[in-house]
């Protein structure tokens, strides 16, 4: 590794020069407000008494020879700096070159381009080469072409230089003057350094990448620059192409799905590193399996829309957000679409079953995190191997105790009895679903929206009409689900009495008979769409007898390293498995914090831990406290000591 400073006209200049950016690197991602920046700390330069130079900043690149003799640099850092002072030099030889000033040619023949008797078919007679996805705008750019893309950011920058610059020779050549006393520390890097390890420290401050971005380059990196461009073109761009915005979601849940582990967002980059490792041997095997999983990943993203027998249970799993269900669905899809080893019925009606489950745990206002997410990652090993699969994933559905037990119809509609159903996330899906399927066509739900059937703001004839109604009981019914109405017309209705159901098109409002509307029809009405939801979303009736099952089976529990304070207090342990150095203690039934921490610390003493250890751990506290000092323990203390509580 060679580290040393030199000016932007000396690293750009000499002939037979080239700097690549390679095709794991981002795209040009400077805004105006990047290079407004630059060029006034190009153009304040000499406004500094006694600086003889100024720094602009640090690039890193790799150099190779080509049979030509060619320089060619692949930059490993600052290209996004290094391309825009390009740019700017194109603008200040572009101002100079339209007022017909001599010698203008220098800077695009000594620092844009390279001689023009270089062999053409090299593709260097332009010194910098971006990306594939930047590198029309700005060859279009620097050969003076009408370029295609005004909306890039790479031409609005040079937009904004040519603008700053129009008409102003003598500000266009001070400017050039002030490039060639800029300062660049570059770093060359040799055979023996890792370009991503320097890239991960350079990066490791700052303005953070997206990991896919650090994923990506540790992908291609390790590659020959042939494969980088192969596998990007073949396999990188296309899961961009699929997943957009959902790429990083979709590393992490992939990377669960792959690992059968649950890990924190921040750890994913270090995860896919040792997860990467043993594919290495077959790039092209583990990139092509990836890619299989993107767009099955995606088309539960879209509720499976090409499909509608699947549709109608695929689509809630996104519209209210149940990605932890994804690693079990995303194999089921697999195990169907691409190895064949299920039938549509099968993935049907089990993913059903999981619709069923977490609706109604939505319904009953239970969130579902750690422990369920634990849950789904490991349910497609438990069911894989069944001969009927929907029969194996009830069984295990229905053996679930505590938070994580399937909600009955007799909870359910007791939860939605009394529910404020208007001020939650997931209303207007409940409305369409009834809809939907009470009509059997999908309906188009533009301008759709909720409306109360009696009204939040009363005029003096709903005032009469419910005049036993007292204000306590008013507001606690307002929001309830009988109240509630599908509409097109919640913005031309008044709060007066006035009857818009009689001959609504949605088949969900018949019955409603708004002249005499009262509480007791409000409770009336929860009733009758409760028990649609029910049939919608229904308890498995099914005979799991002849599976056995262990309600406390170690996969279930929580293991305290993996599971943050807020998670773990909103459960009620109810005993633990403790393990040091390959001996297991299992804990005698608890039923509190406090009982946990005893029972604890009796373990740890057991095993032989030392009492300052053990003393760290308070057992009289509130049940955050207790949770968070056995925590620190675990984290900071003691090697190779796991605590794993079930609920």
């Amino acid at each position: 590794m060679e580290v040393e400073k030199a000016t932007v006209t000396d690293i750009l200049g000499g002939n037979k020069k080239a700097f690549i950016i390679p095709v794991y690197q981002r795209n040009y991602s400077w805004t105006k407000k990047e290079a407004k920046k630059l060029f006034e700390d190009v153009q304040n330069f000499s406004n500094y008494e006694n600086l003889e130079n100024y720094f602009l900043g640090t690039i890193v690149y790799k150099t190779d020879k080509t049979a030509l003799n060619y320089s060619l640099n692949t930059l490993i850092d600052g290209q996004q700096r290094l391309t825009t002072l390009s740019l700017l030099l194109k603008a200040i030889s572009k101002t100079l070159s339209d007022l017909n000033v001599d010698d203008v040619n220098e800077i695009q023949s000594s620092f844009l381009e390279n001689k023009k008797s270089a062999k053409k078919d090299l593709g260097y007679i332009v010194r910098l080469k971006p990306n594939s996805k930047d590198a029309t705008t700005y060859n279009q750019i620097m050969e003076n072409q009408d370029v295609t893309d005004t909306a890039s950011l790479m031409y609005q920058n040079y937009k904004y230089f040519l603008e700053q610059l129009e008409g102003k020779s003598d500000e266009a050549e001070s400017l050039f003057s002030n490039i060639e006393n800029t300062l660049l520390v570059y770093i060359s890097l040799d055979d023996k350094d890792d370009p991503q390890l320097i890239f991960e420290t350079i990066n490791s401050t700052g303005k953070n990448l997206e990991f896919s971005d650090l994923i990506r380059n540790y992908i291609l990196t390790k590659e020959s620059p042939e494969k980088q461009e192969e596998y990007y073109e073949k396999y990188w761009k296309s899961l961009e192409a699929v997943l957009g915005k959902s790429l990083e979601s979709f590393i992490r849940t992939y990377l669960i799905m792959q690992r059968n582990s649950v890990f924190q967002k921040k750890d994913t980059y270090l995860t896919f590193t040792n997860f990467w490792i043993d594919k290495r041997d077959n790039v092209d095997e583990a990139l092509t399996e990836m890619l299989d999983f993107a767009h099955i990943y995606n088309k539960i993203e879209a509720g499976y829309s090409d499909v509608p027998y699947l549709n109608e249970v695929f689509e809630i799993f996104h519209q209210l957000d149940y990605s932890l269900t994804y690693p079990f669905i995303m194999r089921m899809v697999h195990a169907y679409e691409i190895d064949k080893a299920i039938t549509q019925a099968d993935l049907h009606d089990t993913v059903s079953l999981i619709a069923s489950y977490v609706i109604r745990k939505t319904m009953t206002r239970v969130n579902l995190t750690g422990t369920f997410a634990t849950f789904m990652v490991k349910l497609y090993d438990e069911v894989k191997n069944s001969s009927n699969i929907k029969l194996a994933v009830a069984s295990k559905l229905l053996s679930q105790t505590g938070r994580m037990k399937y909600t009955t119809d007799v909870d359910l509609a007791a939860a939605l009895k009394t529910a404020d159903i208007y001020n939650t996330r997931y209303k207007m899906f409940l409305f369409r679903t009834l809809e939907d399927r009470e009509s059997k066509e999908k309906n188009v739900w533009d301008n759709i929206s909720l409306d109360h059937i009696m009204p939040q703001n009363m005029d003096d004839e709903w005032k009469k009409r419910l005049s036993n109604v007292s204000d306590e009981v008013f507001q606690a019914y307002l929001h309830r689900f009988g109240n509630l109405a599908l509409t097109g017309y919640n913005s031309e209705k008044s709060n007066h009495v006035k009857d818009i159901y009689t001959d609504s098109k949605f088949k969900i409002n018949k019955g409603i008979d708004v002249n005499n509307w009262n509480i007791d029809l409000i409770d009336e009405r929860t009733d009758t769409l409760t028990k649609k939801l029910i049939d919608i979303f229904p308890y498995p009736e099914i005979d799991t007898s002849e599976y056995e099952v262990n309600d406390v089976r170690e996969d279930d529990r929580m293991d305290m390293t993996d599971f943050s304070v807020e998670e773990l207090d909103a459960i009620n342990p109810k005993s633990f498995l403790l393990t040091l150095k390959g001996e297991k203690y299992l804990s005698p039934s608890i039923s509190t914090w406090q009982e946990f921490a005893t029972e604890l610390k009796k373990s740890l003493l057991e095993a032989n831990v030392a009492n300052e250890v053990v003393d760290l751990i308070n057992d009289d506290a509130t049940d955050e406290i207790v949770i968070r000092s056995v925590k620190d323990m675990l984290d900071n203390i003691v090697e190779d000591l796991h605590v794993a509580v079930s609920e």
